[in-house]
């Protein structure tokens, strides 16, 4: 492996500087209605994009002027390389006022999608809806209703998928609800509260997350540190459906009000927890990294990107992949332009940094009010972009990281040199995954090969 490497090395005559992103696929709704919400939520994984509009209306009257709500969901077609639609969703049950994709969560085949405003149980107090896509198209499967409804109480609002386990948030009461999928039907197994029962209004349940083995229910309003501090609540899935409290994460420097958990993803052992209300030295908002270790969630490093201008809101929306992170400042201003979004990619050493800004190519507001990364692509949806003379249509853009991003730079400095050929070396010795440079899922010699190759095409 020392002489493969000799030969690695020999190439690294100097550094190379990364290169710009791509152009963007521009993404607009397929029927544009005025001051409609196209890219207000989105979700994506190797095989589906989808895209809400908690304010589209294509299914009401003119003369009620209302919103019904849609997803759009979308396929890559190799051919022309770009996403196309391919389905637009409704529930079975649609009717005015739904608000039918305000939230959206994406695991593998099966799609759950908030309705805040749905009338399934009651008027107003919301559901969720369950979707599976057959090889063709997606197809409603379940329907989640919740079982002590009360009107506009935020059921919905945030929801979040795993295979059979759903979980829904209902964050103007202060809860949040487990639901398993039964042959009847998705069936209640826990209605979440703050186990430390905090001040009411702590907006328990406004973002959730869920893996194999854990639950997170974030509460950004949360007064443990101060007004709006907010904090997130863990729970440890077992067998047989129960969730046990482990424990509850905040700010681990709660200046200003920060706002603590507005947004949270998960990835493996990673955990990013969005605080955009962080003062700091202009108010733009952090990230704080949290890594599983010996069972507990502790904190790693807190991020910022590298221009922060006034209260941009960074962390109010935030993704995760592997190692890729993307967080989204939908406030930074620029020029008649609101919004930008952040890539971020862990090193070799564990570290985070910032490698690429991604920015609207139109004139809109607020860039990066969605953002969802499967690795591969990073959607942004811009909810209030005009669209043509249609006013506030909403627009999304997907990024294709594989042109933004450069695999090979392993030490994550923005440039490629001899450091990132000792790290691949490290992550090879140590098994690491991250040095499976040909994708067969094991480390072997043609690892080097497919390293060198990239190494030695750089990045454009």
């Amino acid at each position: 492996m020392n002489k493969a490497l000799t030969t690695l090395a020999g190439l690294a005559s100097g550094a190379q500087v990364l290169g710009q992103p791509c152009t963007p696929q521009h993404i607009t709704p397929p029927e544009p209605w005025w001051r409609a919400s196209f890219g207000y939520a989105a979700a994506t994984n190797a095989r589906h994009l989808v895209i809400g509009d908690h304010s589209d209306a294509s299914l009401c009257p003119v003369q009620q002027n209302c919103v019904n709500g849609a997803v759009h969901t979308y396929r890559f077609d190799s051919s022309l390389g770009q996403w196309r639609l391919r389905q637009t969703l409704f529930p079975s049950d649609i009717a005015p006022y739904y608000t039918f994709g305000g939230a959206v969560a994406l695991h593998s085949e099966r799609l759950v999608i908030g309705s805040p405003r749905s009338d399934l149980a009651a008027p107003d107090t919301g559901a969720a809806y369950v979707f599976d896509f057959d090889g063709e198209r997606w197809v409603e499967t379940g329907q989640i209703a919740p079982v002590e409804p009360y009107p506009l109480s935020g059921f919905g609002i945030a929801v979040a998928i795993r295979g059979s386990t759903a979980l829904v948030g209902e964050p103007s009461r202060d809860w949040a609800w487990v639901y398993q999928e039964t042959p009847s039907g998705w069936e209640v197994r826990k209605k979440l509260t703050p186990p430390d029962d905090p001040p009411i209004n702590s907006e328990f349940g406004n973002a959730v997350a869920i893996t194999d083995d854990w639950v997170f229910v974030a509460a950004h309003f949360d007064k443990s540190l101060g007004t709006h501090s907010g904090g997130v609540y863990v729970y440890r899935r077992e067998a047989g459906g129960g969730l046990c409290f482990t424990q509850k994460l905040l700010a681990p420097d709660p200046e200003g009000v920060p706002e603590f958990g507005r947004a949270v993803a998960v990835d493996g052992n990673w955990l990013v927890v969005g605080a955009p209300r962080s003062t700091r030295t202009t108010g733009q908002g952090v990230a704080h990294i949290f890594e599983l270790a010996g069972g507990r969630w502790e904190w790693r490093q807190e991020i910022t990107h590298d221009e922060p201008v006034g209260i941009d809101g960074f962390g109010q929306t935030v993704a995760l992949h592997g190692d890729t992170l993307v967080a989204g400042a939908p406030r930074r201003p620029s020029g008649p332009t609101y919004g930008a979004v952040y890539v971020f990619k862990r090193g070799a050493t564990g570290e985070w940094r910032q490698t690429a800004q991604l920015d609207p190519a139109a004139e809109t507001a607020p860039f990066g009010k969605s953002i969802a990364t499967d690795g591969r692509w990073a959607v942004v949806g811009s909810p209030d972009e005009t669209v043509g003379e249609v006013v506030a249509t909403g627009a999304a853009y997907i990024f294709d990281l594989a042109c933004l991003l450069c695999r090979a730079d392993l030490d994550g400095d923005g440039e490629l040199t001899f450091f990132d050929f000792l790290a691949f070396q490290n992550l090879f010795a140590a098994g690491d995954l991250r040095a499976d440079f040909d994708g067969d899922g094991a480390l072997t010699f043609f690892d080097f090969l497919a390293f060198q190759n990239e190494f030695a095409a750089g990045c454009a």
